[in-house]
């Protein structure tokens, strides 16, 4: 895609993300990071001294969840990964000068205190994938959901990732106001076998497999009342101040179940010790013609809402062709409805009313 397209193609994205809720301006793709393999033990201890954490890569650092450049985190969160045939490896670090945490019965709703989060869709179809997380105290909530709440998708929170390993180190103390702490770190051990088991994947990455991922830190603004921490509040209304989400990949909106604009993790069957300053490129050739089809689901979503029914023809729909070059095809019902695009290499992308989004062949 020429510049003059990647112009307007973003253009377009900025009014069809403002017709379906979303906002914010998109600057650029979703982030990538690639992930190693490791060659000797991860121990989980929340300690990240082993030499293969030490050669891995970190994230670039979180930004406002809305790509808003005045909203940009003022302190630090990154991330590293490696992986092996028998899980996959994830580290953070997040700065933080008062490290407080209050929750500690399992499947709480974490993010009411600081929390940090992960999110995991292995084959990018937008649905069945699982979201991580975690508090100060190591106190966890793992959940599975089927597709996006807003496609009426089920949270299943009786749901837990078998064999999730995860530890913290407190770099500084924990719930004491009297001091200035420094940052608190995450490692966590996510086995293959339990994060592939609803999907039909082999059982370990091959060379350049990609997933969908992204990460999350949920952060509230405190105060010091008491000689303890405690949310701070709005003086004029008395109520608590909204959190701060800061992530990984800007979803352009405060929605973490967008999958369609989280990162790509790219997982190569070298070893952290031959990782090289090589660049990889962008894994997903088809990005835009996805974000197209992408964009006809919010406009039948949009529709639907209006008037109770899908479109049957694209005159009804906000499909400019030359913005998205590519041939579509609409075969749509009342109440549910297929989009095709075909991007002229032997396959096509389908989407339907439930935001999943699958190739086939033709």
């Amino acid at each position: 895609m020429n510049r003059h397209l990647r112009i307007s193609f973003t253009a377009y994205w900025i009014f069809a993300f403002s017709m379906a809720g979303y906002s914010g301006t998109i600057h650029e793709r979703p982030r990538t990071y690639v992930s190693y393999q490791t060659n000797g033990e991860i121990v989980i201890d929340g300690v990240l001294n082993e030499k293969d954490w030490d050669l891995a890569p970190w994230t670039e650092d979180f930004v406002d969840i809305e790509g808003l450049q005045e909203n940009q985190p003022p302190l630090r969160t990154r991330v590293k990964m490696l992986w092996d045939q028998h899980a996959v490896y994830i580290a953070a670090e997040l700065e933080e000068p008062h490290i407080w945490a209050t929750l500690t019965e399992r499947e709480s709703i974490i993010f009411n205190d600081n929390d940090f989060e992960v999110f995991i869709d292995p084959n990018g179809d937008n649905h069945n994938y699982m979201e991580l997380e975690m508090n100060a105290l190591g106190t966890e909530w793992d959940l599975f959901l089927d597709k996006p709440y807003k496609d009426k998708g089920n949270a299943l929170s009786t749901w837990n990732l078998d064999g999730w390993e995860k530890a913290i180190k407190i770099h500084g103390t924990l719930n004491n106001p009297g001091d200035i702490d420094t940052c608190w770190t995450i490692e966590m051990k996510l086995p293959l076998a339990s994060v592939l088991k609803n999907h039909r994947e082999k059982d370990y990455p091959a060379e350049n497999t990609v997933w969908r991922m992204n990460f999350s830190r949920v952060q509230w603004e405190t105060r010091i009342k008491n000689g303890k921490y405690e949310k701070a509040i709005i003086p004029e209304t008395g109520e608590i101040k909204a959190e701060k989400n800061w992530v990984w990949s800007p979803q352009w909106v405060i929605n973490m179940h967008n999958p369609e604009t989280w990162g790509y993790i790219i997982f190569t069957e070298k070893s952290i010790e031959e990782k090289s300053p090589e660049q990889f490129s962008f894994p997903d050739p088809d990005y835009e013609l996805k974000m197209c089809l992408i964009n006809l689901y919010w406009d039948q979503k949009k529709l639907f809402k209006e008037e109770r029914s899908y479109a049957i023809s694209f005159d009804q729909l906000n499909l400019d062709h030359s913005i998205c070059p590519y041939r579509f095809e609409l075969n749509s019902s009342v109440y549910s409805y297929i989009i095709t695009g075909f991007p002229g290499k032997g396959y096509v992308w389908k989407i339907n009313q439930e935001r999943k989004l699958w190739q086939d062949y033709k």
